[in-house]
This record gives structure tokens, sequence and C-alpha cells, in this order.
């Protein structure tokens, strides 16, 4: 059965670029009486090189936010999927469940991501699943929203540029690796995952789960420093990057 309506990309970042292919995806679904879907994908291509930047959110972190837009979310990992085929990843994930899919106009998949828009037009037409491509989005600049662009403000700590394009506060999600006592009660972070933060920079910011603000600074090493923070060693931290401390350049 046909089910759903569905759209599929890795949606780093969550970005406002991509909550409006959401958006389309949620107002399609009603329209048809449909459930809408996405289907995530667990990394992107050039997560595996050498010079990756990070990722801006964990699969975990991305399943949650798109569930905020979406009747279901499926994860798909990359590692398990490289190697299909065009017709073999359309066939397990698309032909059977989706009455429309959604997509941005530069989707690719299949091994090697040799197959596009174009060849996926193809396939939909064949097994007469309706199909819209949703034309990039660009900010006030005319420059393309991409998690991308999103990753190299993070990375040069224009926290301001980067939150505007994700449409929200930008946050780390981490551990404690341990707890420094001098000056002030120091957490040492931990990723947990290959995230990008910013290089150097020292930010007003928020621990999410205590609702404890201080600062964090990046160097080496990720430090949140916050005067009465006494989390236990391993446990979860979620730091909002809010704003540079104020003498702090670029």
């Amino acid at each position: 059965m046909r089910n759903y309506v569905a759209t599929i990309g890795v949606f780093d970042g969550v970005h406002i670029g991509h909550q409006r292919l959401l958006e389309r995806v949620r107002q399609l679904s009603k329209d048809q009486g449909k459930k809408s879907k996405v289907f995530v994908i667990s990394y992107p291509f050039e997560y595996f090189l050498e010079n990756f930047d990070g990722l801006i959110m964990t699969v975990e972190t991305r399943a949650v936010e798109l569930a905020k837009f979406v009747d279901e979310v499926e994860v798909i990992d990359l590692l398990q999927v490289k190697d299909l085929l065009a017709e073999d990843f359309f066939e397990r994930y698309f032909s059977r469940e989706c009455s429309a899919l959604i997509v941005g106009e530069d989707f690719r998949f299949g091994k090697g991501a040799l197959a596009d828009v174009h060849k996926l037009a193809e396939m939909c037409q064949r097994e007469r699943i309706e199909l819209e491509v949703v034309e990039d989005i660009v900010d006030s600049t005319k420059m393309r929203i991409s998690s991308s662009v999103i990753r190299r403000y993070i990375k040069d700590g224009q926290i301001e540029k980067a939150t505007e394009l994700l449409g929200r506060d930008f946050s780390i999600h981490g551990f404690v690796e341990r707890v420094l006592e001098k000056p002030h009660n120091t957490a040492v972070v931990g990723l947990e995952d290959k995230l990008v933060v910013p290089e150097k920079g020292t930010f007003k910011s928020r621990e999410e789960y205590s609702r404890t603000t201080g600062v964090v600074r990046f160097a080496d090493g990720i430090l949140f420093e916050a005067e009465g923070f006494r989390p236990a060693q391993g446990s979860i931290v979620e730091i909002v990057l809010l704003e540079r401390e104020e003498g702090d350049s670029l």
C-alpha cells in the first residue's frame, strides 16, 4: 500500500531550506489523506572524507527535529545502502510505500550517487508516483542555503549567521569527559559524533538540560564554564551557543 507522501535526504541541521520542503510534504500529505514521512540518511557521502568539517547534528538529534514536521521518520544507514544500484534503492524505499515524493533539486541516489532527479523522475513516472522537485532556497544575498554553508559559518565562529539559516539556536550535543574545579567549575566536553564546532573563540552559552548559563571556549578542546555547574563525568550535555563574548574577535 502506498500510504505515504515522503521526502529523503541527510537533512543535516534541518535548516530553513529543509523546513520549507518539510512543510510542503506535510501539506501534500494532508491534501492526499496520506501520512507524511522522512527517510533520513545517516551521513552525507563526504562524511568519510578526511577534509569533512563535521556534522551539524547527530542523526539522533536530526530524527527528533524532523519528527516535529512529519508523522514518521525512518533512518537509513548510509553504509548499508551506499552500494545499492539506483533501481534497487528505488524499489526498496519508494515504489511500494510512496504515493508521492518531494525532493530537493540536488538529490542523488544509488551506488556512487550517480542517479539524479531526472533519473528519479523516469522511475516515478513508470511507477505512477507523483514527484515534486523543490528549487533551492536562497538567502538575502541570493546564496543557496545549504548544510555546507552553515558548517563553514560554524567553523569560522560566525554563529549569528549559522543561527539565521538554521532558524533556531545552534547547539552542540556531547558528554562530560571530566570536570576541572579551577578557576570555575569547568566541564571538558567530548563530542558524540564527528560534529562541526568553531575552530576557536569564546561564546556566551547555556547548558540546555541544567538551564545553566556560562561560557564555552574552543581552542584545544571544548570547555564549558559556569558558576555552580557540577555535572557528573559521562553525563550528556547540550551546549547552546548564544553569541560571541565581547572582545573576542574572529
